[in-house]
């Protein structure tokens, strides 16, 4: 029996009511849906009717059947399963390894197992839906677990899935093989996954793969946590209007940096927009919908899918989708912004000609008619996106985001009035006068008297403009203001974080500013500016960066959480301690290659670890974030070169009580330079024969370094040399050190915190020689 996971849920509540005597009626679990409170009722009936739980299970399942996942079994499991037919499915698909299959309790009815697996989180609903029927291929892509369906289209389905080896949940777009069977498809597909992949923004969903398994193409991307905006005012109605331009704005960025980097969408619509946790708007399918039409030969009468997209496609867009500017994105923006606002996208239609006729013809409503709470600003900005001509509309992405942020602000009351008035934008003469006059809505649309309304409007503005010059002109507008959301970890806000401070310290004027840490998130206006993070260096609390931006189109965040002091390892003394002979070396003498940055982005990120990374526990992770790589108990092999002498360098967090390393490999041996508890440094080198380890440099400096400092080993022969910030700390030579080819890395032991940026490598000539 197919029943979706929302009625599931339900169901549980259903149960789990009924089972402490209080039991919810279908109505209440409803909450006012006629035909959700029907199915409810309909599945309690025939759960009730039945009793299969008691009857049909034995003494010792009887506690396991009464629970709250159990009785989801009933309505995913075929009719009349047998409990051996279920095992042995469960074998077949190879989501349990040989250990947790036996670790599996004998179970007397295919519901019970069924229910235990679900209890013990042995498998998601959607991964024992597909077992217990008999659907095991396709549960695995290559590296990928199938977790979950999260989304059907025109181009294929798309899964919640996680990477074996390293833990990450991803998003996974199974192609269609109907689209990949066109000529040159596969080609084309990986064409636009190279330039998608080369995207990093905060509002584009990240693309971190793609690849083939089982004779399905697929794409990793990033998996965010939230809805799309078409779900959300299905769900909720229309958006209050200060969120609704929020979202917009988010994306019109995302659609920004897309552009300037040549990159049209093609597809604007609400369902492509995720919203995560956080509130971030995260653009989808950037890339793919170009594709995807020129796979469909067809054109727009081969899907019905498509009847959802032309709500949102610009007039030119539907006659020639190939020669399609930026323009059609923001008309996109512009339709959605009116679904966010209304419920309804701008033009309707029985069928796709009327509704391609009515984006080429009709003039869209005006928003201030559709509800009193949205200023002429803003549909002055909607008018804009919805012109009919491209040329008509914003002449870019770039310009539509400065009139956004100028009605956010306002909205929000943050920027003044008088701020609105320069020619930034092409609207902003047309914006920035019906904001500064702030006429008072209508409760009911308008239908006539336009003309009165606009006699009233501009003796508004000239009174208003009167004001100012009695006030004086020249008065000098409000200082710009910034915003910073700071993000506490909610696992350890009760027991470390409550109260603790922060102190932040603009680096241009000197200011300092204390946040007292008392709710999860907490968000304050600051100059712009950048800032610097200080926390104390022994009381465990952690920041994810140690300097940000603050800047006054959008607000910074800052995430904040506890982290466990790990007890200082002690470092046994090496037999020889060997000091650099004379002055110090500066490699910027002998550096007379090229600098290659490794890891640029989360594919090649992805690449390294899916090729050399060596997981030293379970609980170790390797993950890429905004340009910082973070380890814990993992080493990382991030590149290999034919090379004598090399030098290789990283920026690195100044954690207490960590051991982070650069590491390199020689046919003959290994080379690992350690940071260890903040400011003591030393070497090991393996033996040829591996398996032993001998200290062979060490030195503490007097004071530790900064926050995040560049930790460097260059290698020239068999002289191994260390650095930090550029100053040489140590030397030594090792004759298994030499050798024709080299692989470098970094890493950070089991227990052990390390945080690398701008991690760089530079081969050296051959002849390369000590200064």
């Amino acid at each position: 029996m197919l029943v979706e996971d929302r009625v599931l849920d339900l169901l549980v509540k259903w149960k789990e009511s009924a089972d402490q005597g209080a039991e919810l009626s279908a109505d209440a679990l409803a909450e006012g849906d006629e035909e959700l409170a029907a199915e409810l009722r309909r599945h309690i009936g025939v759960l009730e009717k039945r009793h299969w739980a008691d009857a049909a299970l034995s003494e010792d399942g009887a506690a396991l059947a009464n629970s709250a996942q159990t009785i989801l079994s009933v309505l995913i499991l075929p009719e009349n399963l047998a409990v051996e037919t279920l095992r042995a499915h469960l074998k077949k698909a190879g989501l349990l390894s040989a250990d947790e299959l036996q670790r599996v309790p004998a179970a007397s009815t295919a519901y019970q197992l069924a229910g235990w697996l679900l209890e013990s989180k042995q498998l998601t609903r959607f991964q024992l839906r597909a077992i217990a029927s008999g659907r095991t291929r396709g549960l695995k892509l290559g590296r990928y677990v199938i977790l979950d369906q999260i989304g059907k289209g025109g181009m294929g389905q798309v899964y919640r899935a996680r990477h074996s080896r390293m833990g990450r949940e991803v998003a996974i777009k199974v192609l269609a093989p109907e689209i990949m069977s066109k000529p040159n498809a596969i080609e084309r597909f990986e064409r636009e996954v190279r330039l998608v992949a080369k995207l990093h923004h905060e509002n584009i969903v990240a693309a971190y793969d793609a690849d083939e398994a089982q004779d399905l193409h697929f794409l990793v991307m990033e998996f965010v946590d939230g809805p799309d905006l078409e779900s959300v005012v299905r769900r909720g109605g229309p958006t209050p209007v200060l969120k609704a331009v929020n979202y917009l704005l988010q994306a019109a960025r995302g659609l920004q940096y897309a552009h300037e980097k040549g990159l049209i969408h093609r597809d604007v619509k609400p369902a492509n927009l995720l919203l995560s946790p956080k509130g971030i708007v995260k653009i989808l399918d950037l890339g793919i919908a170009r594709f995807q039409e020129e796979a469909d030969k067809q054109g727009l009468t081969k899907s019905g899918a498509v009847m959802g997209t032309i709500d949102y496609m610009a007039p030119e867009q539907a006659i020639d989708a190939k020669s399609v500017t930026p323009q059609a994105d923001i008309y996109s923006l512009g339709c959605t912004l009116c679904y966010l606002l209304t419920g309804q996208p701008p033009f309707g239609g029985d069928t796709l000609l009327v509704k391609l006729l009515n984006h080429r013809d009709q003039a869209p409503v005006r928003l201030t008619a559709a509800r009193d709470d949205v200023p002429p600003a803003l549909d002055a900005v909607y008018q804009k996106c919805l012109a009919k001509q491209p040329g008509d509309r914003y002449r870019d992405t770039a310009a539509l985001v400065s009139d956004l942020e100028q009605v956010f602000q306002q909205l929000r009351g943050l920027a003044p009035p008088s701020s609105l008035g320069d020619d930034r934008s092409e609207l902003r003469s047309d914006i920035a006068p019906q904001i500064a006059a702030s006429p008072r809505l209508r409760n009911k649309p308008r239908k006539q008297g336009a003309a009165v309304y606009s006699i009233v409007a501009g003796v508004g503005l000239l009174l208003v403009g009167l004001a100012y010059l009695a006030a004086g002109s020249l008065a000098p507008a409000a200082p710009p203001v910034g915003e910073l959301i700071v993000n506490v970890d909610e696992s350890d806000f009760a027991a470390h974080l409550h109260d603790q401070e922060l102190k932040l310290v603009n680096q241009e004027s000197g200011a300092e500013t204390t946040i007292t840490l008392q709710d999860l998130e907490k968000k304050l206006s600051l100059t712009p500016g950048r800032y610097q993070a200080l926390v104390g260096g022994d009381d465990g609390l952690w920041v994810d960066v140690d300097e940000f931006a603050v800047a006054g189109d959008k607000p910074a965040t800052l995430n904040v959480r506890w982290q466990a002091k790990q007890p200082e390892v002690a470092v046994a003394p090496p037999p020889v301690i060997v000091a650099p002979q004379g002055p110090p070396r500066d490699y910027d003498a002998f550096a007379t290659g090229d600098w290659e940055k490794l890891a640029n982005n989360q594919a090649e990120f992805d690449q390294m670890t899916e090729k050399g990374a060596n997981l030293l526990t379970p609980s170790s992770f390797a993950k890429f974030e905004n340009g910082t790589i973070t380890l814990q108990g993992v080493n990382v092999s991030m590149a290999s070169a034919p090379a004598k002498n090399f030098i290789l360098r990283a920026k690195i967090k100044n954690h207490r009580g960590q051991h982070i390393s650069l590491r390199f490999y020689r046919p003959g041996g290994r080379v690992v330079v350690f940071c260890a508890n903040g400011s003591q440094f030393y070497g090991v080198g393996g033996a040829p024969t591996g398996g032993r380890w001998r200290d062979f440099t060490s030195t503490t400096l007097p004071s530790p370094p900064p926050p995040f400092f560049e930790f460097a080993v260059a290698c020239i022969g068999e002289t191994v040399m260390v650095y930090v910030d550029g100053v040489q700390i140590l030397e030594s030579e090792q004759a298994e050190v030499a050798g024709e080819t080299v692989r470098v890395g970094i890493g950070a032991t089991e227990t052990s915190l390390g945080e690398f940026r701008d991690v760089e490598f530079m081969v050296l000539p051959d002849d390369a020689k000590l200064p």
